[in-house]
């Protein structure tokens, strides 16, 4: 059985693109681009990972953040932290300690967490 992993991101370019590279690396990979939908789902459905973007309508990344790790189901899923923001103090306000950190040239920063 494939992982499952959901992308939140507002643009929805980004969360396609991203949906399919994990698809493409034969994960089961599905997107949502409102911030709201993401809590109720993830009360409902277990995913091995969640990619979330820290900028976006409330909740932001960060919120969603707190809530999967309250949630019963997803509480140890690998959540991905995502943003375009150079600024890596961004990152700071998400609850959870980083595990790997990287910086590609397309300025897209990602902290596993």
């Amino acid at each position: 059985m494939p992982a499952r992993i959901l992308v939140v991101d507002d643009d929805p370019l980004s969360a396609e693109l991203i949906c399919e590279i994990l698809c493409s690396a034969g994960m089961d990979a599905s997107f949502l681009t409102s911030s709201s939908e993401p809590a109720e789902r993830l009360k409902r459905e277990k995913y091995h990972a969640v990619f979330l973007d820290m900028r976006m309508p409330a909740p932001d990344g960060a919120e969603l953040a707190r809530q999967i790790r309250a949630s019963r189901d997803n509480a140890s899923t690998v959540i991905v932290m995502i943003t375009g923001e150079q600024d890596r103090t961004v990152m700071g306000r998400a609850p959870l300690k980083p595990a790997l950190s990287s910086s590609s040239s397309s300025q897209l920063s990602a902290i596993s967490y």
